[in-house]
């Protein structure tokens, strides 16, 4: 059985360093396991791996996956070796299932890094990685689509890990992937998804404006998997080439949060973004690393990396039961306030969508389920071109001024408030006992500027407005169904 031989390359203080990257599946618990003095960086890759594996259409084995990287007295880190690391695992998954298929035995030397949703994003190493490709005589050598290299013999430009996997089974002379088909059929996003109608419109209107979201809810109602559709449909209504998104583990460190947030945006085409940035759990991040991002949004601690959507979850108390009709919340009203506090209000405050989710709101569940019915639901066309119709008017809203594109960018970008006279007029009739600050005002306005936007109306009305304010009243004291303060 010929198993093809992985490579990938890092940045040292000696210069570029070659990485053999090597992958074993063995039977045992689920489990996914790197060796080889791999740094934080190197670290979080396993879930950018497994999520884009998955995004990919390719899956991700349900066994011990164990990956070795040599030499292993080397400290390795940073994004380049998301690719070779997934290749290794996709390729030694294939090699087990042809059971000896592939007729060739090949160095590959690949670098990139992984987006959620299986896209190549270029690193600063693929220069080196071409060099090292050469001396070490290397038939294969991947990098991203758009990086500017020279043309050599056996280089190839992938754009996901679907295509970089084919070029590989190809050049091996293996059959395709099994699962590879599958990767080339448009990822659903709310189409599975029966029920949570106001939800999913919700969310809709604040991926078209750009706006922070935040839900909550018990375990278990679709938190998490409606979080990582928003990079999905922000992909899908970008009039731009596939703007990025980030998920940020939460046991990473405050230092290796900034680097990751820097490489996000020096890699970012063109200067645009349009991503997500997906915070799974925020409670669990540590409070100087809630800071960051909070600067990060606000565009002054890395000014360039300001232009996407934060998407966030967490469970609405510590035990998880509040706003459950299955479970008995067993949390006092001061700890579920200190377990809010801990997020802190500036912060949840730039959400100005805050989402509750309950078991009672509808069903969600993924695929075909008997006996419920989804004839008023709506599809993702429906969504899509509502929220590509609803960017084109903020375009053309927008277009004269600088570091403006969307709605959502109304608090970093106040001087458009000054094109929001019939805005403010109706804000103030409506909101005049409002005892909210500055930031809640402008959140507001914004919000049901991007409602009205959605509707296809050039005027925001009074029902905008209440609307926008229902979603933004989570969060600050307000629970579910009481309040607490």
């Amino acid at each position: 059985m010929n198993k093809p031989t992985v490579f990938g390359c890092v940045s040292t203080s000696y210069g570029i360093q070659e990485i053999m990257v090597d992958c074993l599946i063995r039977n045992g618990f689920p489990g996914f396991d790197m060796t080889g003095l791999p740094g934080t960086a190197v670290k979080e890759a396993r879930e950018r791996v497994k999520s884009a594996l998955r995004a990919s259409g390719l899956g991700f084995p349900q066994n011990r996956v164990l990956v070795n990287l040599s030499p292993s007295n080397i400290q390795k880190d940073g994004t380049s070796l998301d690719l070779p690391i997934a290749l290794s695992i996709a390729l030694c998954k294939a090699v087990q299932s042809c059971n000896g298929n592939f007729t060739g035995d090949i160095g590959i030397m690949a670098v990139g890094e992984l987006t959620l949703e299986g896209r190549l994003l270029p690193t600063r190493e693929t220069n080196g990685a071409l060099e090292k490709a050469v001396s070490s005589g290397c038939q294969l050598c991947i990098v991203p689509e758009g990086c500017n290299v020279p043309r050599m013999p056996g280089l190839f430009k992938a754009d996901t890990l679907a295509h970089a996997i084919s070029i590989c089974t190809k050049a091996l002379g293996g059959e395709p992937y099994p699962s590879m088909e599958c990767s080339k059929t448009t990822q659903p996003i709310f189409d599975d998804v029966i029920g949570l109608e106001t939800q999913k419109t919700a969310l809709a209107i604040a991926a078209s404006g750009m706006h922070g979201t935040l839900l909550f809810g018990p375990p278990g109602v679709g938190k998490t998997m409606l979080s990582m559709r928003i990079p999905v449909f922000l992909e899908r209504i970008s009039s731009h080439d596939r703007p990025m998104s980030l998920i940020l583990p939460h046991e990473s460190s405050t230092a290796s949060v900034l680097k990751m947030l820097m490489e996000f945006s020096q890699n970012r085409p063109n200067g645009f973004c349009g991503g997500a940035l997906v915070l799974d759990e925020l409670n669990k991040y540590a409070p100087k690393t809630l800071d960051l991002i909070r600067d990060v949004v606000d565009g002054r601690a890395v000014r360039e990396a300001g232009d996407f959507m934060v998407v966030a979850n967490l469970n609405p108390c510590p035990c998880g039961g509040l706003g459950s009709r299955q479970a008995i919340c067993s949390c006092s009203a001061k700890r579920i306030e200190g377990y809010w506090s801990k997020i802190g209000k500036p912060f949840v405050e730039r959400f100005d969508v805050r989402l509750p989710l309950e078991e009672s709101a509808g069903w969600l569940v993924c695929g075909t389920v008997e006996g419920a019915s989804s004839s008023m639901s709506k599809t993702d066309s429906y969504y899509i071109e509502r929220a590509v119709e609803s960017r084109e008017r903020q375009a053309s809203r927008y277009k004269y001024i600088e570091g403006m594109s969307f709605n959502g960018q109304l608090c970093r970008t106040p001087k458009a408030f000054a094109f929001m006279s019939k805005e403010r007029e109706l804000f103030m009739k409506i909101c005049q006992k409002s005892q909210s600050n500055a930031r809640s005002q402008l959140g507001t306005i914004a919000l049901a500027r991007s409602i009205a936007d959605f509707d296809c109306r050039a005027d925001v009305s009074e029902e905008d407005f209440l609307m926008a304010t229902e979603l933004r009243r989570y969060g600050l004291g307000d629970y579910y169904w009481k309040s607490l303060i």
